[in-house]
């Protein structure tokens, strides 16, 4: 397989990133605290199995490729979720490199989801890109990105993504571009996927709100506290995070459906 390249320096982004914050702020928000991050991780991972829950997906046995797998971390919960085999594919070498000595049992791969020429070793029971697709700026290596794990679900099996799906109210940040729903829909409908449900990874955390400062007051352990609380017992209430990320669980149907 073909080393990634990547005229937008993504690549480069991310390897240098992670060389420089290897924990929960590499592959989560580097402006807030390893703490702040940790409680981030934590909720999303309680509204994601809560959301297969829901879909009535088990993932016990399943065999799993995890795009972006970064430092690992969804790669431990579907371990610890009772998935069989993990394979988890990443763009950087240093992702690569730590992945395979934390996780021996699986298998991991270093390639761009987007790739053209993406070879794949085997077809998938659910194909994830947790907080990935939105960093991947150019449409078409997007849409190619999407092609590419669809074709690789088997009938009866599932994608999750996270994205907005609704076009975003503010401007993101320079490394990442949020896409409304329409520029998924088509591409599922086409690998005969039905949409099953789309709900907020969180619902208050994750907004900085104030440049730098907005940051370092909710990285303060008393208000991390007090958010923790708020986003357990006001955020369900609500209806929607706006813009904010959001789990999709899709499936493929079976050739019968």
């Amino acid at each position: 397989m073909k080393k990634p390249t990547d005229a937008f320096g993504t690549r480069l982004y991310w390897e240098t990133r992670l060389r420089h914050r290897p924990d929960l702020r590499g592959t989560g928000h580097r402006q807030f605290s390893v703490a702040y991050n940790a409680a981030m991780y934590q909720v999303a991972t309680e509204r994601l199995r809560a959301a297969l829950a829901s879909a009535k997906i088990s993932l016990s046995g399943a065999r799993i490729l995890d795009v972006g797998a970064g430092l690992g971390y969804f790669v431990k919960q579907y371990t610890d979720w009772g998935a069989a085999h993990v394979t988890g594919l990443d763009i950087t070498e240093i992702s690569v490199r730590e992945l395979r000595r934390a996780f021996p049992q699986h298998e991991f791969i270093q390639a761009d989801i987007s790739a053209d020429d993406l070879v794949l070793p085997a077809d998938y029971d659910l194909i994830s890109a947790i907080s990935v697709l939105f960093h991947i700026l150019d449409d078409r290596k997007f849409e190619r990105a999407v092609e590419n794990m669809c074709v690789r679900v088997k009938p009866g099996g599932h994608l999750i993504w996270v994205d907005a799906f609704r076009e975003p109210l503010f401007l993101t940040a320079r490394h990442t571009r949020l896409r409304g729903l329409k520029h998924y829909l088509p591409i599922l409908e086409c690998h005969a996927f039905r949409l099953l449900t789309i709900c907020p990874m969180y619902y208050l955390m994750g907004r900085g709100l104030l440049p730098f400062l907005g940051p370092r007051l909710l990285s303060w352990q008393p208000i991390l506290n007090l958010l923790l609380k708020l986003e357990h017992s006001l955020g369900p209430r609500l209806r929607s995070n706006l813009d904010g990320p959001k789990f999709l669980i899709a499936e493929r149907r079976r050739v019968a459906e």
